[in-house]
């Protein structure tokens, strides 16, 4: 839904770029991308360079710019079932599951 929603927001010859994908996706090639010369990509691992991107992302934190806090979601182990439900559902964007508590 998300990335449908991005790839009908580009203008002619843009690009949208899929970090994450926890549903399938579907759409109309010719419609949806050819006809506006559109590009999607997928992003593995950042595709960046840690030693420059990770002093970025942090001082973009530190400002302000960048509000890590509201993408991540902490749980208990016990837990698994509803980081994993709350992660299709989008409600959580990373869920991150705490094993030793």
């Amino acid at each position: 839904m998300v990335t449908h929603a991005s790839i009908m927001a580009l203008d002619i010859m843009g690009t949208a770029g899929v970090i994450a994908a926890t549903q399938d996706l579907s759409f109309n090639f010719t419609a949806d991308m050819l006809s506006d010369n559109r590009k999607l990509i997928a992003i593995t691992q950042g595709d960046s360079i840690p030693q420059l991107f990770l002093p970025q992302l942090i001082a973009a934190q530190q400002k302000g710019l960048f509000p890590f806090e509201k993408l991540v979601k902490f749980y208990p182990l016990s837990e698994i079932n509803q980081a994993m439900d709350d992660s299709l559902s989008g409600s959580t964007i990373k869920p991150i599951l705490l094993i030793d508590e």
